[in-house]
This record gives C-alpha cells, structure tokens and sequence, in this order.
C-alpha cells in the first residue's frame, strides 16, 4: 500500500502521459520554459529589440508597411469622432461643440497634429510599438503629451515594485511611470496622469508588444532570401553563358594530349570543330571538350515565390489576412466575401481597443477639465459617450446602403447610427441638409418656381 502511494506521489510530481505535447523529444527543439507573470518575461532589451526590428520592416518592407497601412486606413480612416451620449441633448451639442473648438485641432502638446492623425499615429504605434503614452497636461487647455515606447525607461526595481519603468502598487495596478525626457533625464509621472495604450493578451501584461512582432524573423528572412535571389539574376543577366571544358588547368584533355582548335588530327586541328553559320548571325569557335550553357535559366524559380507568400501568409496571421493585403487573385467570390468579413472583424477589434484604451480616456479628460472650468455642467452620465467611426469595409455596397436605408425607415436603426456606420457625424450632416432645403426654397421663390420644384 505505501509503495503504491510512492508512485502515485511520484506521478503527481513528475506528471503523467495524458499530454504528449507536455513531454520532451529530442526530435524537436523545446522553447525556453518560463512560467511567470508576463511583466517577467520580457527584458527592457528585448522590448526595445522587437520595436527597433518592426519599426525598420515597416519603413522598408513592403507586405510588413501595408499590414500598418491597411489597419490605420480601414480602422481609423480620416478620424473616429465623438457622439456625447447623456439624457441631455443640448448638453451634447455644446460638449460636442466645444471638442471641436478647443481640443480636435491641436489636442497634443506640440501642436503639429489634428485629433484624427493624433488616432491614426496611436494606431500606427500599437503595430510598430506595441504601446504609446499620453501624459495629460493642462497647458492652460487640455492637453496631451505624446510619449513613444522606447521613451519609457528601464528602470528595475523588484523590491518597490518598478518592473520595467513601471511602479506597481500592492494590487498590481501601474501607481507611475518612469520616462526619459529630451535631456535623457529620469522623470516619474503619476499613473493618473497617464493614458497607457496597448493590447494585452495576458492579464498580467504590463507593456505591449509589436503587433508584427510573431513575423518580424519570417518577414526578415524573406527580405534577405529575395535579396540573395534578385542578386543571382541581376549576375545572370550579366552573364546568361558559361563554357564549360573537359581540360584540366594545364590544357590538357583527359586523355592527356594536348588539343589546339579541335581534336588531334594529322595537322593538328579538326575541319569540324566548328560550324559555318549561313545567312547573318556571329560564329562562335569552341576548341573540342568544350560547351555553352546557360546559367540559371529557371531562376527565380517558381518554387522560391511560393516560399516567400508562405512567409508572408505565415506574417499576416493575427493581423490583416494576406489575400487582403497582397494578393487576392487567386481566391472567387465567396472567399473575397470570407476575406474581407473577417478583415472587417480585425478593422472593428481594432476600433474597440482604440475607444478603451485612448479615446474614452481622452473624453474623460477633456470633459472633466471642461466641467472644473465651468465650461459645462456636471449632468448625469457626463462621461457618457459614443464614437462614430469609419464605414466598415465591404464588397456588397450597393446591397448593404439598401438595406441601411429599409432598416432606418422600418424604424429598426437610428439614423444617427446610419451616419455613424458611415462615419460621418449626424448634426453636421443634418445641418448641411437643413442649409441645402433653405437653398432651395429660396430659389422656388427667387425664380417664382412652384414649391418642391427643385426637390
């Protein structure tokens, strides 16, 4: 009996064979084993490796600068603007009004971006970065101060709980921020302060990673292998042919006699050697054991471009799919339909990480700073808000703006909403239509037109 509970002990500690994936093999090479918290698994050093590796394929890699491109283009567009949403209607169109007067211009602190590119760059940086900070700043208008990732220092300090440039609190909650200043100083912010923008896939995760991080060797070893192979061409079309000879270095043939001008004839040369070439073109003379051929002929191969869109699909998993971003020819209609749902997927999560992370946030903060000036009131869910983003991506526009249409006059969407799915903003659209009808009945009357003629 004791023995028996020895080995159950021993499975229990050693573990069983139910997961074959959980044993060894030395048939393949086993990843570094680390189990702990995700601050604990990345050093300063290699976070700022991932973010210097991406940040060089994204300015010079094609496939790798349309993965970011696509995701800034569908995701954002030409911005994602605020609908306040409190029981209030006049208390929306004046906080609404008085975002686009004192912060959509000039809402960061250097005052070279509008709001909309201010959320296109947050967006950027998520896939190059990883992550972005914005420390909030009363200048004396609300204001942002953009600070990029390789801006936080690295400052480690397990005994007061600083991993990584971050302080944490007894909970686990960031309490403050290190980063370097333009004078390469040290400055601390407190966590309050600071809008923190990243995409965690772990609830311990205390920096984020490049987005593109998983493709930055495939993307790298694809950049270098095409490189090796568009060299190889650009010789081959320097030198399309070769001469290839039986002799050895001495000039002489395997047989050893020495052979001038052809084969070893009573005169020493051969009278077929060579052929005469009637009717134009140059002769070429070849002494006997020697021959042309090409060099490379089936160079590239059509293997080598499949091998470089495997590294590039195996690059766009978890990200754009790559039918959307490169290549879609090769996929009928279903599979574009398939394609770009899913794209439309990835461009709408992406949506809902920008309206958590940066711009609730950022409405917070600037209808609080509004509401401590006496520039609105305190209503009932002041924070309260929507976000009108960019049409989603579609292949069925005719068929979808139809269905829009029957949806809103069945009483089933809102109109506001209409406008938002296209991203368009309801009161300045209604506004714009309101001008258009005053127009027009105001010609009817000018030229003496029956009403609704121009309609």
């Amino acid at each position: 009996m004791a023995i028996g509970n020895f080995f159950k002990a021993a499975r229990l500690l050693f573990g069983g064979r139910a997961y074959e994936a959980a044993q060894k093999s030395e048939d393949r090479k086993e990843p570094p084993l680390v189990i702990a918290d995700a601050r604990a698994e990345i050093r300063t050093q290699d976070r700022l490796n991932l973010i210097s590796r991406t940040r060089h394929l994204v300015r010079n890699h094609g496939f790798a600068r349309e993965q970011v491109a696509s995701m800034e283009i569908y995701a954002v567009g030409d911005g994602i603007f605020p609908q306040p949403a409190t029981g209030n209607p006049e208390w929306n169109a004046e906080a609404e009004k008085l975002f686009r007067e004192l912060f959509e211009k000039k809402p960061e602190l250097s005052r070279r971006f509008t709001f909309g590119k201010l959320t296109r760059l947050v967006c950027r940086a998520l896939d190059t970065d990883g992550e972005i900070f914005l420390i909030l700043i009363n200048n004396p208008l609300p204001r942002v101060q953009v600070m990029e990732a390789h801006r936080v220092s690295g400052k480690c300090d397990p005994k007061n709980r600083i991993f990584d440039g971050i302080r944490f609190d007894e909970h686990g909650a960031p309490a403050s921020y290190f980063f370097i200043d333009d004078f390469d100083k040290e400055i601390e912010v407190e966590a309050r302060f600071v809008i923190h923008v990243f995409i965690a896939e772990r609830a311990t995760d205390a920096h984020g990673v490049p987005q593109l991080q998983h493709a930055t060797n495939s993307l790298i070893d694809a950049r270098e292998l095409f490189a090796i192979e568009k060299k190889g061409v650009k010789l081959i079309k320097e030198m399309p042919l070769a001469i290839e000879s039986d002799r050895n270095a001495d000039g002489e043939t395997s047989s050893g006699d020495f052979v001038f001008g052809g084969s070893n004839t009573s005169d020493g040369t051969d009278p077929n050697a060579f052929k005469q070439l009637i009717g134009g073109g140059k002769i070429g003379k070849l002494i006997a054991g020697e021959r042309i051929h090409e060099i490379g002929k089936d160079t590239p191969s059509t293997s080598f471009q499949t091998f470089l869109d495997y590294l590039a699909r195996d690059a766009s998993l978890g990200n754009v799919p790559y039918e959307f971003v490169s290549d879609s020819s090769k996929i009928g209609g279903a599979g574009v339909r398939l394609i770009v749902g899913r794209a439309a997927r990835v461009f709408a999560r992406r949506q809902q990480e920008l309206i958590e992370q940066f711009l609730n946030p950022v409405w917070r903060f600037f209808v609080g700073w509004c509401i401590t000036h006496k520039k609105l009131e305190a209503v009932e869910n002041w924070d309260a808000v929507e976000w009108a983003c960019p049409k989603c991506v579609t292949v069925d526009a005719g068929r979808e703006a139809a269905n829009d249409r029957a949806d809103v006059q069945a009483g089933l969407i809102s109109a506001r909403d209409l406008f938002a799915q296209r991203g368009m903003r309801y009161d300045v659209e209604l506004r714009q239509i309101a001008k258009e009808h005053a127009l027009k009945r105001q010609l009817e009357k000018e030229y003496g037109l029956d009403a609704g003629a121009l309609d």
